[in-house]
């Protein structure tokens, strides 16, 4: 943990952030996401940075290297010092998981209910489901859906278009209401099913227009799983959730 980039007296709060992260945190999400980083890293290194020095992120990630900003970590409001955010990317770059922010929301509300007993970050499942039936969803008739076309990127493997990150994000919601609705169980196993998708899931035209190939087999396994909701189900066929 490198905190050498702030005030030397919020040195204290950075070993706790650390302490809590490293002992409280991953090993939670090494039980549920069934990945030890040791497989594929020797630590995680982590800096805690000035807000000036990443204005456009709340943090950032790259495989086992996490840059956060001061207001997300030590001044994050009255929340517990400890990071479920980053900390799931860099497990995502080792495992192989879907990523995309897909899991952000079940995972962090998980640990957050469980950890501390109230969420800090995530909203309630009614708060999700209004924002998804009155904004999300419809906003998407504004995307000239079927005009994007998938197309190698130099990072995600295809060009972030305005519909796919509009899907991620609906995705994300879909996800965290099956948390609510469904429990941690569902999303522990949907989450590993993503890592390597079996052979007969085929990512639907529509999935493979907006993510290719590849991502599109992750994706087309989350979207068979939000279709065995008990309590909600919606189709959203822009999305390839139908």
């Amino acid at each position: 943990m490198d905190c050498s980039g702030i005030d030397p007296s919020r040195q204290p709060e950075c070993e706790l952030y650390l302490a809590n992260t490293r002992d409280v945190v991953y090993p939670f999400y090494r039980q549920l996401t069934g990945v030890s980083l040791a497989n594929c890293y020797d630590a995680v290194y982590y800096r805690i940075v000035p807000n000036e020095a990443l204005t456009e992120r709340q943090g950032e990630s790259s495989d086992n290297h996490i840059t956060y900003a001061l207001r997300s970590t030590l001044d994050l409001n009255a929340a517990p010092l400890y990071d479920s955010h980053e900390i799931l990317h860099v497990i995502g770059f080792c495992n192989g998981a879907l990523d995309q922010h897909v899991f952000h929301g079940a995972l962090e509300a998980h640990i957050d209910l469980t950890l501390t007993g109230a969420r800090w970050q995530s909203p309630d499942r009614e708060l999700i489901v209004n924002w998804l039936e009155t904004k999300l969803i419809p906003d998407l008739d504004q995307l000239g859906v079927g005009t994007e076309i998938a197309t190698p990127g130099p990072n995600q493997g295809v060009m972030q278009t305005d519909l796919f990150n509009a899907c991620n994000e609906i995705f994300n919601d879909l996800v965290t209401v099956l948390y609510y609705d469904a429990g941690i169980e569902t999303i522990q196993q949907v989450y590993r099913d993503t890592i390597n998708p079996a052979p007969g899931i085929v990512p639907s035209p529509t999935l493979t227009r907006i993510y290719g190939d590849n991502l599109g087999r992750q994706f087309q396994a989350v979207a068979n799983a939000l279709k065995q909701n008990p309590v909600f189900q919606i189709n959203v066929p822009q999305c390839g959730i139908e």
